[in-house]
């Protein structure tokens, strides 16, 4: 597992591939948490969807998710592994990203959700690290194409979340 991590996948049809796949296996574990744990949708979702189904303004949702997906990318996947890779070995970067996904689970915009979703918000975070990882994100430096594909998979997963949620609040 470690030597394809490192590999950096070359082309765009191998980029949009392995995007699709981390959506779909974070797709799968938000079906499986809902289906099976009874696991709730956290608070800031739950906002945005009510936002959806009162006003139908997608404005607010749009830019709102945007930017804090944006801020979540770069304090969770970006910087956490940047600086483990100029400090420790290939090990120690998936142990603190393994770290700053649990962080991610627990973090304040999550504290309305039970502990099992905040362990599965972490799990999906752990999915977006290796993502950022996989992508050329090991190098020593905040780089620009791990983190946009990072904030797309994270945007777009959330958007479906979005979409999810709204369509069982009707």
């Amino acid at each position: 597992m470690l030597t394809w991590l490192k590999q950096e996948p070359r082309g765009w049809g191998k980029l949009f591939f392995l995007v699709c796949l981390i959506l779909f296996v974070d797709y799968v574990l938000a079906l499986l948490a809902l289906g099976y744990f009874g696991v709730r949708p956290p608070s800031t979702v739950i906002r945005a969807v009510r936002v959806l189904k009162y006003t139908g303004d997608t404005t607010w949702v749009f830019w709102g998710l945007l930017a804090w997906v944006i801020f979540e990318e770069v304090v969770f996947r970006a910087l956490p592994v940047v600086l483990a890779s100029r400090f420790g070995r290939y090990w120690v970067v998936l142990g603190v990203a393994a770290l700053s996904s649990v962080a991610f689970g627990f973090a304040p915009q999550h504290a309305m959700v039970s502990l099992g979703t905040k362990c599965w918000i972490a799990l999906g975070g752990m999915t977006l690290s290796l993502l950022y990882i996989k992508c050329g994100g090991i190098r020593g430096e905040i780089r620009v194409k791990p983190l946009l594909l990072c904030i797309y998979a994270h945007f777009t997963a959330d958007a479906l979340y979005l979409g999810m949620f709204a369509y069982m609040a009707h």
